[in-house]
């Protein structure tokens, strides 16, 4: 848990709110080659005291949390796109979305994904 540094237009976050950030990586098991990354915020004042804990603890994902619990809740796509790979030693492209997920009809939390091209096709030209 840390506060927000800034604030955060797409969840109606003011700077110094409390939230919870993460990044995960998906790898293939035998192979080690990265499937996915993610990078999400969680505006952690949104949950009661039990789901935030275990958003905090992070042993399962959040989707399975929130399916779990029970909570109604929608997700809105923000942004799509392709964008250059900037960390690590591969210099390829990779396809990203932006989606938050809001419940009550508040956004609280917001998730970037992104996937290797080449998993898709041909790079385009």
């Amino acid at each position: 848990m840390s506060c927000a540094p800034q604030a955060i237009p797409w969840l109606n976050l003011a700077q110094g709110e409390e939230i919870l950030s993460r990044h995960v990586e998906l790898r293939g098991a035998r192979s080690g080659n990265a499937y996915a990354g993610a990078f999400s915020v969680v505006k952690l004042t949104a949950f009661d005291r039990d789901l935030r804990d275990a958003l905090v603890h992070g042993s399962v994902g959040i989707g399975v949390l929130l399916r779990e619990s029970g909570l109604e809740t929608y997700r809105e796509i923000l942004a799509v796109g392709v964008e250059p790979n900037t960390t690590g030693e591969a210099r390829e492209l990779r396809v990203y979305r932006t989606y938050r997920i809001t419940r009550a009809k508040q956004p609280v939390i917001l998730i970037r994904e992104s996937f290797p091209w080449h998993l898709y096709g041909e790079v385009p030209v």
